[in-house]
């Protein structure tokens, strides 16, 4: 009865089931969100993004305000997480770790501090004479240009292919 209603379906080509596959395969992977991206907002919006792998390094470094030198704080990317591994200092004083904390060394000139410390999110409140910058990568971010008091976030968030692609962050 369902062969009077058409042509047998017996031997013909499975091209439409070969085609769908292929559709569906390709929008689960454009759309699905499967890769994580560092995001950098500044009061409620992204001022950049980048593609963070399992072990990338993220450092931010600014000017300590009292003593004038640099400060470098140093994250390992894990998972959906980043981990404080240590922060590096010219001098030690007002606002500084002091020399009896246990991880403290002296190394190429530097104060070295190593830390332990697991964090979701960064929130960083920026002043323009301090100088801030966030290295992700081979990425350098310029905190600097944004207004005294600005509420920055970093942090994880997952996104799929295709948003990659329109925000021209993946080529």
């Amino acid at each position: 009865m369902l062969e009077k209603a058409g042509a047998s379906r017996r031997g013909a080509p499975p091209y439409l089931l070969y085609a769908s596959s292929l559709v569906f395969i390709a929008l689960a992977t454009a759309l699905f969100p499967c890769l994580r991206i560092l995001i950098i907002t500044a009061d409620g919006n992204t001022l950049a993004a980048q593609v963070a792998n399992y072990g990338d390094e993220v450092v931010y470094s600014y000017l300590h305000s009292v003593e004038k030198t640099r400060v470098r704080e140093f994250f390992r990317v894990e998972g959906d997480k980043l981990r404080l591994v240590k922060v590096e200092m010219s001098s030690v004083g007002a606002g500084l770790p002091a020399t009896n904390r246990a991880g403290f060394a002296f190394v190429d000139g530097r104060f070295v501090v190593k830390m332990d410390q697991i964090m979701r999110e960064i929130p960083l409140l920026l002043h323009p004479a301090t100088l801030p910058t966030l290295t992700v990568r081979d990425a350098h971010f310029d905190l600097a240009t944004y207004p005294a008091g600005t509420e920055v976030m970093v942090k994880f968030v997952r996104r799929p292919l295709l948003w990659l692609y329109l925000r021209r962050i993946m080529p």
